[in-house]
């Protein structure tokens, strides 16, 4: 039989629990509080990135019609037509070329943030590449 000091002691020491994990808890809740505070800073941080994607492929889609332009002029010139807007178009050649090369380590980081921020997110979310997924069915 557990004697009253036995009881006494272990009554401490449950309390002593207690007090710890009701300081746990009132640490995890400022933290969860904290990061509903930060979550319009995440949704901000999110929907600039898809402007920089969507961005990103306005100007992709600019390039393919500058060297879609040049690369019809080249055809047109091969097949024995003047070639007036050849002349002008392998004149911008290089820029082009530089575009292109601008574009490529544009893209490598923009490609290098996305994945950075989606493995986040599916960390967060518990989300796996799922598009559809609800927001109701996070896994925390």
């Amino acid at each position: 039989m557990t004697s009253h000091l036995e009881m006494h002691r272990e009554h401490r020491r449950w309390q002593t629990q207690n007090d710890m994990w009701r300081d746990d808890l009132a640490n995890w809740e400022r933290e969860v509080e904290a990061a509903l505070r930060a979550l319009p800073t995440v949704e901000d941080i999110l929907r600039n990135h898809l402007d920089a994607l969507r961005q990103h492929g306005a100007a992709i889609r600019m390039n393919e019609q500058d060297f879609g332009a040049h690369e019809h002029a080249l055809c047109q010139y091969e097949h024995g037509e003047t070639g007036e807007e050849l002349i002008e178009l392998a004149k911008g050649f290089d820029r082009s070329a530089g575009k292109v090369a601008w574009q490529k380590e544009k893209h490598e980081k923009i490609k290098h943030r996305h994945h950075s921020l989606m493995a986040r997110w599916y960390l967060f979310s518990g989300s796996h590449h799922e598009a559809n997924q609800s927001p109701h069915n996070f896994i925390i």
